[in-house]
């Protein structure tokens, strides 16, 4: 084969070909030098250094490429110079890995670290006869290049993912374990010295459960073995470990199974953390949890009983004084009485107040949220609004607004509306001595139900704006004005408002006649026409012919007040002392038409009566229900639910309104023509509960 034909051959091979003379200068190199962008013509008679990063050039001149200039250099390589003296014909092949540059990142400011390629050179020396004493000489190299970049990247990247998956397991703060299919431990990573206070190496080889509670192994055991055959599966389990000084604590364990390629079972790896601290404030925390709920209890049963114990002779002693009233009594008379009256009021109201705002702390509250109707709500405001007014002398016009823009039935709870719209009307009423008090309701752009009490009282301070929300906080912004009261007011207004969802906020202005203006706003959910729902006519399907009501109460006082305001409605009234009198009334009376039923009483008490009247009914086979309405001066919410679920149609707080009698009545039973004077006169307060 001639010259030519020989490299063009050599031009068909993968790897780069090159001769060098014996200065290390190229006098050949192939095609494939423009893989480093190089024309083979622009190296000839260049050093090979040229394309060699200068960092491996030292290498290259110590090792392969002999300086010319210097012979003695020559006969350090033992086969140079063994071919040189003639005794040898072996030549000189050395292999080694270098950094080669591509043309394009020859530039001075080139990172060339990041651009190298890497190549694998493979050198023979070349050595021709001398004539004289027929002896070799060093006459240049032949040798090839092959590209092996990506190899040493891959073999880098492997190094460098061991050095740092290493360091991130040595520098762990949490452990790291290694245990085989029996549980011997094969690693630990150094945080086992500080977490278990071993020195890993003390560990390795031991028994991974010879350290766990016995309480604890069957199920980490189960969780090991249980899901063997699910790939992938996360195993967590906490158990108790025994440390170095023989006290347990307690891990959190997350690992996962390590499996060859016949899914053979090879190890478990762990990562473990340390939640003894953890632990022992959950215990810690469980057992305040457990003393707040028996602190809670014990508070809920003294409300209950203040409910009940001050409520009901707060029944009689404010019934029986507004029955008094309607009596032949002198001036004096009647101006003491009505001292009685109001005086007995306001500890009611403080007392319910305190109740209630006890409830709603508690979570005993909950909204009911049912269509009303917007005007007779607002309406009931203005007729207590009025009465209010009529006790003052100052001048103050009273207005009501209900946007064109709004239903005038919605859903919500129109007790809660009620209630925070009384409150903040009391408070308009008792700070302003002239103008106007205007409230009403109006559909805002947010599309919000926004109700409202303006007035233009006396006004309140910017500074005072969080402040008059906090209980028993009474602010003297004027020592003219009506400043009584327990300042609980605002402070269940917030609360209810909260409740529905809306935020009670505040705009006022101290100047004069510039007053106050407290606003909410609820969901609007209209009730369209065809589903409007008017009060009045509220009727239960339950409705009764029979005008006879059976009264159930064990105090003999409240009885007889109860008995004589349902007279004066026009019903029939028969009394039991106890749940075991009303069964047996109930039995034989047939005209009864609905139950007023106290809860607490002896020998038989109201929750008792209800189930045996209601299991007599089932018995019977009677086709309607007897309403039964439980009377209680208990009103804590588990108690209520115990009624209704018990089976009474209705609850009702003592002290009961004759309204409220009313009312409830009125859903059951066909109203009666009064047959006295109005029994409504009983006493009325916003926070009956």
């Amino acid at each position: 084969m001639n010259e030519k034909n020989f490299y063009k051959l050599i031009d068909l091979l993968p790897d780069i070909i090159y001769k060098l003379d014996e200065d290390g200068n190229f006098k050949y190199i192939n095609e494939n030098i423009t893989k480093l962008g190089y024309e083979p013509e622009e190296l000839l008679g260049k050093h090979f250094s040229t394309i060699i990063h200068p960092e491996d050039i030292d290498n290259i001149q110590n090792g392969l490429f002999l300086d010319p200039e210097e012979e003695s250099s020559v006969t350090k390589n033992p086969s140079a110079k063994s071919a040189r003296e003639g005794t040898c014909n072996e030549k000189v092949t050395r292999n080694f890995n270098l950094r080669l540059i591509p043309k394009s990142y020859r530039k001075p400011d080139s990172a060339l670290k990041k651009n190298t390629y890497y190549g694998e050179v493979f050198a023979t020396g070349i050595y021709d006869m001398k004539e004289i004493d027929r002896g070799t000489r060093f006459s240049g190299t032949m040798g090839i290049i092959r590209d092996i970049t990506r190899q040493i990247r891959s073999e880098n990247a492997v190094v460098h993912s061991e050095t740092h998956y290493r360091n991130l397991i040595e520098n762990s703060s949490e452990l790291i374990t290694i245990i085989s299919a029996d549980g011997t431990i094969l690693f630990l990573s150094p945080s086992a010295l500080r977490i278990l206070g071993y020195d890993p190496y003390d560990l390795i080889g031991n028994n991974f459960f010879d350290y766990i509670h016995n309480d604890d192994r069957e199920n980490i055991t189960y969780r090991l073995f249980n899901n063997l055959n699910r790939k992938n599966s996360v195993i967590k389990f906490e158990c108790r470990f025994l440390n170095s000084k023989n006290r347990w604590i307690v891990l959190e364990v997350q690992g996962k199974k390590i499996v060859n390629n016949e899914d053979e079972l090879m190890c478990f790896v762990f990562n473990s953390r340390d939640i003894t601290a953890l632990k022992i404030a959950e215990d810690q925390l469980k057992k305040e949890r457990k003393n707040s709920k028996k602190s809670e209890k014990l508070i809920n049963a003294m409300l209950a009983n203040i409910s009940h114990d001050v409520r009901t002779p707060m029944q009689s002693i404010l019934g029986y004084s507004e029955l008094l009233m309607d009596s032949d009594l002198s001036d004096i008379q009647k101006k003491y009485l009505q001292y009685i009256i109001s005086s007995g009021n306001s500890l009611l109201t403080f007392i319910n107040s305190i109740i209630y705002l006890s409830k709603i702390e508690s979570d005993c509250i909950e909204t009911r949220v049912l269509p009303f109707s917007i005007e007779l709500l607002l309406n009931r405001v203005k007729e207590r609004a009025e009465k209010l007014l009529s006790q003052k002398t100052g001048d103050v016009v009273l207005r009501i607004s209900i946007a064109d823009n709004i239903e005038r039935n919605i859903l919500g709870d129109a007790e809660k509306i009620e209630m925070v719209l009384n409150i903040l009307m009391e408070n308009a009423v008792k700070y302003t001595e002239k103008g106007f008090i205007e409230f009403g309701v109006y559909l805002d752009t947010d599309n919000m139900a926004e109700f409202y009490v303006r007035d233009t009282g006396i006004g309140i301070a910017e500074e005072y704006y969080e402040e008059i929300y906090e209980p028993f906080k009474k602010l003297n912004f004027n020592l003219t004005s009506d400043n009584r009261g327990m300042g609980l007011g605002l402070t269940i207004s917030k609360k209810l408002v909260a409740l529905m969802e809306g935020e009670l906020k505040l705009h006022s202005n101290t100047d004069e006649s510039h007053g106050s203006t407290f606003y909410f706003k609820v969901p609007y959910k209209p009730v369209h026409s065809s589903d409007a729902v008017d009060e009045k006519s509220i009727i239960d399907e339950i409705r009764w012919s029979s005008d006879k009501i059976l009264l159930v109460d064990d105090n003999i006082i409240n009885r007889k007040l109860t008995k004589i305001i349902l007279e004066k409605m026009g019903y029939a009234v028969e009394a039991a002392g106890d749940g075991r009198e009303a069964i047996s009334k109930f039995k034989s009376d047939k005209s009864i038409g609905l139950i007023l039923m106290d809860i607490d009483m002896p020998v038989l008490d109201g929750y008792g009566a209800t189930k045996l009247i209601r299991k007599i009914e089932r018995n019977y086979g009677r086709d309607k229900s007897i309403p039964i309405i439980a009377l209680s001066a208990y009103s804590m919410k588990d108690e209520i639910d115990l009624c209704l679920s018990g089976g009474c149609n209705e609850f009702i707080v003592k002290p009961v309104t004759g309204n409220e009698l009313k009312r409830v009545i009125g859903k059951y039973m066909a109203p009666r023509i009064s047959s006295g004077k109005d029994p409504d006169r009983l006493p009325y307060n916003i926070n009956s509960v």
